[in-house]
């Protein structure tokens, strides 16, 4: 077991929420776990590494068809160049033949359209608290950093359930994957420029400049006030896969000032 979270913590082809999950998945938080391992020329034998140490486990899983991904190469004013640098599988991972049969009965019940069915025996195989299932069932879950160390929507961001959980998985986290939880907890704090690249209708998503601990970092943010296109200068933090913006407000208050006077003109 620790020799599977030892090569999670230091496979590169993992995003840091898969890892967490990967993680709690070997500490049987999770009866079931869904990942993405990316391929590309500098990992080329982490799939195989993977799928031998769940075989060696005893761990069903079920492996997608590779797909191309992409990565932001270069921000040029509002627009994202991105280019395909490898590519992905999804993995479904199981405890035992009866979490994939769950597994495999829960996708079922989606191609019938039951899908609230499906949902409470998704919400079981993923860990999910009863609360926090229903919640996902009527689209009310959200997110909070508080509960970083959870990976499911909550029924509110006081749900008992799960700070709960989060706490028991900070304490096995730092017990049996301290690489992981430095990882996973750096908090990083950088003056940046972000501009504008996307409005939609539950978010706006706006990207660095420049990269970011050697990538372009994408997050989404709440800018209605602003158009597609519009840089910001101010503090970006990360953490916990978070990320959070705070723009100068010498700045905030030379876009207000220009937004007035184009008023009056």
């Amino acid at each position: 077991m620790n020799e599977l979270i030892h090569f999670v913590e230091s496979a590169v082809g993992f995003e840091l929420n898969d890892k967490l999950k990967l993680i709690l998945f070997s500490l049987s938080c999770k009866k079931a776990c869904y990942c993405q391992l990316r391929i590309s020329a500098d990992n080329l034998d982490e799939k195989h590494h993977f799928e031998k140490h769940l075989k060696l486990l005893g761990f069903p899983f079920i492996v997608s068809k590779p797909k191309p991904y992409e990565e932001i190469v270069k921000v040029k004013k509002h627009w994202l160049v991105m280019d395909i640098k490898g590519i992905w599988y999804g993995y479904d991972v199981f405890q035992d033949d009866g979490a994939k049969r769950a597994f495999l009965r829960y996708k079922q019940l989606l191609k019938k359209g039951r899908i609230s069915l499906a949902d409470r025996i998704g919400g079981g195989l993923y860990g999910y608290p009863v609360c926090c299932t229903k919640a996902f069932i009527h689209g009310k879950a959200v997110f909070s950093p508080k509960t970083a160390f959870v990976v499911h929507g909550l029924c509110s961001v006081n749900c008992p359930a799960s700070k709960k959980q989060n706490q028991k998985n900070i304490s096995l986290i730092r017990k049996n994957a301290p690489g992981f939880y430095r990882e996973f907890s750096k908090h990083l704090v950088v003056n940046a420029e972000v501009v504008v690249v996307e409005k939609l209708p539950e978010n706006d998503y706006v990207a660095c400049l420049k990269r970011i601990n050697g990538k372009y970092v994408l997050f989404p943010l709440d800018v209605r006030l602003y158009p597609v296109g519009t840089v910001l200068k101010g503090v970006l933090r990360t953490r916990y896969n978070h990320a959070s913006f705070r723009p100068e407000r010498a700045f905030l208050r030379r876009i207000l000032i220009t937004r007035h006077l184009r008023g009056r003109i």
